[in-house]
């Protein structure tokens, strides 16, 4: 395939028409599939349709170590918040049943780390995060209005699907 060829299916991916759009499905889809999928099919979609690094949110840090220590620290004190100030307040139990198998069951632990890091961490990450930011800001623009609606979007989305969570029975957890 030659330069222009490339090009052209890049811009063609990038687009909204009938291949842009089957490439948004294929990775919407592989999302119920299996998350980490998606994720991959994201970083393909970017290569094939060369889209930009940064268009996906992606940026070097400063400081790597900075970066790391304020995510620690954030992300203690967000749990530490939601715990016993929000879901108190709320009247949320203090154990989520969805993952209560996990308690005394060391053997699906490897799993759940698995899932986690995979799923969460990269998968839906580069879903709701990164993919889904760009395609929105692709289609209605990037006016502070626009982004308002691409964060109300994208969280509405992230916790529609997380919904099953709430009443999920331990024994259909892997």
């Amino acid at each position: 395939m030659n330069d222009k060829d490339q090009d052209e299916l890049a811009r063609r991916l990038r687009g909204f028409g009938l291949l842009g759009i089957t490439a948004m499905l294929i990775i919407f889809f592989g999302n119920s599939l299996f998350i980490p999928l998606s994720g991959l099919l994201v970083l393909v979609w970017a290569w094939i349709s060369k889209t930009p690094w940064r268009d996906l949110g992606f940026a070097r840090p400063r400081s790597w170590l900075r970066l790391i220590i304020a995510a620690i620290l954030f992300g203690a004190a967000l749990k530490f918040g939601m715990k016993a100030i929000v879901m108190p307040l709320l009247g949320a139990p203090p154990v989520n049943q969805a993952f209560h198998f996990l308690a005394n069951n060391p053997s699906a632990i490897p799993w759940m780390l698995y899932a986690i890091i995979a799923g969460a961490g990269f998968g839906e990450e580069m879903i709701f995060r990164s993919w889904a930011f760009e395609r929105i800001g692709k289609l209605i623009g990037t006016a502070p209005w626009a982004k308002v609606v691409t964060v109300l979007f994208t969280s509405a989305w992230f916790g529609y699907e997380h919904l099953a969570f709430k009443d999920c029975p331990a024994s259909s957890r892997p």
